[in-house]
């Protein structure tokens, strides 16, 4: 499993990746994140869960980017999280092993990627961390789904497809968090929200740089 690539391990990679985006990870959290892409690169081979098909550029790409979404968690990495369109469970999954404290939504309407996601979270044994096989729009349209979060995480995801519905699940105090390669820009009002602040952050590897946007609730 510990595949080697230009010298780097898997094991070594992961460790770097957190450290890079500033989420140290244990040996144990490694391990599961062994154990995830095992999983994740099997079932691909079936179903295709992601085009990557690399594991080196599985754990940069999917693993450590996901983890930078810890940058725009409060320093206590608590509270709860819907994460829109999550795929394969990007970055839900990876943000739950980092930080076991997080209530995690995976809301993704792709049953095929569902269904990895189900049989990933037993496999992890991963706890209070949910799935629900609908898209956002259907959330928004369902009078009876009355859940409001901390935080609305989208990556890989247009903002003008997932707002306003995202806004309506989220507290008065919650954020929404886009994943982006550039910035949306400070000044810029949409969908009811306004960007609050931006993160940029720089994949390790030579993999890239990113943003993360935080938008409030106007």
């Amino acid at each position: 499993m510990f595949h080697v690539e230009h010298g780097v391990s898997l094991e070594a990679l992961i460790f770097e990746g957190g450290k890079a985006v500033s989420c140290p990870l244990s040996s144990e959290s490694i391990n599961t994140f062994l154990v995830f892409l095992r999983e994740l690169t099997e079932w691909n081979e079936r179903v295709n869960l992601t085009g990557l098909k690399n594991e080196f550029d599985m754990v940069v790409e999917l693993f450590v980017d996901s983890l930078a979404c810890g940058l725009a968690l409060s320093p206590e990495k608590k509270g709860s999280i819907i994460d829109i369109g999550s795929g394969a469970g990007f970055p839900g999954i990876p943000l739950k092993i980092a930080y076991p404290e997080l209530e995690i939504t995976l809301l993704e309407p792709r049953l095929k990627k569902t269904a990895f996601m189900h049989h990933i979270i037993g496999t992890l044994n991963l706890k209070n961390i949910h799935v629900i096989s609908r898209s956002v729009q259907d959330l928004y349209q369902d009078g009876s789904f009355n859940i409001m979060y901390d935080k609305a995480i989208a990556r890989a995801v247009r903002p003008d497809s997932i707002f306003p519905e995202a806004r309506s699940l989220l507290r008065d105090s919650g954020r929404a968090v886009l994943c982006r390669s550039k910035r949306l820009g400070s000044c810029e009002e949409a969908w009811g929200m306004k960007v609050e602040r931006e993160i940029d952050y720089e994949l390790p590897n030579e993999y890239g740089k990113r943003v993360l946007s935080i938008l409030r609730p106007l």
